[in-house]
């Protein structure tokens, strides 16, 4: 086998609404993309990716690992783009009110920095050639719940969910499957929620009291 590489992809690879009742496993293909639908341009960029890892695997002979990473927070996190959690963050430094802006029922789960390195460490060096494994936290939130968390942690700033009693959109809800990671390679999330709030804020100039 030829020089060990591990390709850090997306839980955006996976396409369509995840099976009922579970985050997302590896072996789920998802659906066919709406190759007119600009808006999937980005699953198809990371699919198209993966393949090219598998082509490149049995041409070159090259010892490749997949990684679908899913979502994380600590130093570094943008506090005013699409990241709902820096957002919030962002919010609350700020002294306004946290605004969600779904219906607040939307999943997520997010794992700290510190975990993210170990974990793509261990399969940088541990990893099975040619296998695709889930990266992040299986510890579910739902939106609201992330932004009455941070107000909790940061000193009680208001919340408002916008979309508050719209009906569920399920296909916002974006959960892995961690099995993998803790089964075959001893992976754990170390650091919970809000300690990992607590310390992205302290790295933006935030201190308890402030």
């Amino acid at each position: 086998m030829g020089p060990r590489v591990l390709f850090l992809s997306s839980g955006a690879s996976y396409s369509g609404e995840p099976p009922e009742g579970c985050p997302i496993p590896e072996e789920w293909t998802g659906s066919a993309i709406d190759v007119l639908d600009i808006k999937r341009a980005y699953t198809e960029t990371k699919r198209a990716s993966e393949m090219l890892c598998t082509v490149y695997r049995h041409q070159r002979n090259l010892d490749i690992v997949i990684a679908r990473c899913f979502s994380f927070i600590g130093p570094g996190l943008p506090l005013d783009a699409n990241y709902a959690i820096g957002n919030f963050i962002g919010d609350a430094l700020a002294g306004r009110n946290i605004l969600a802006r779904g219906c607040g029922l939307e999943e997520r789960s997010y794992l700290y920095t510190s975990d993210l390195v170990a974990w793509l460490w261990t399969l940088l060096v541990r990893g099975q050639s040619g296998s695709i494994v889930n990266v992040g936290s299986d510890v579910a939130y739902s939106i609201a719940e992330v932004a009455r968390l941070v107000s909790e942690v940061l000193g009680g700033i208001g919340v408002d969910i916008k979309g508050e009693g719209s009906p569920r959109d399920t296909s916002a809800s974006y959960l892995p499957c961690v099995a993998t990671a803790q089964e075959l390679y001893g992976l754990t999330q170390n650091v919970d929620l809000n300690e990992s709030v607590r310390r992205t804020a302290i790295c933006y100039g935030w201190s308890a009291g402030s």
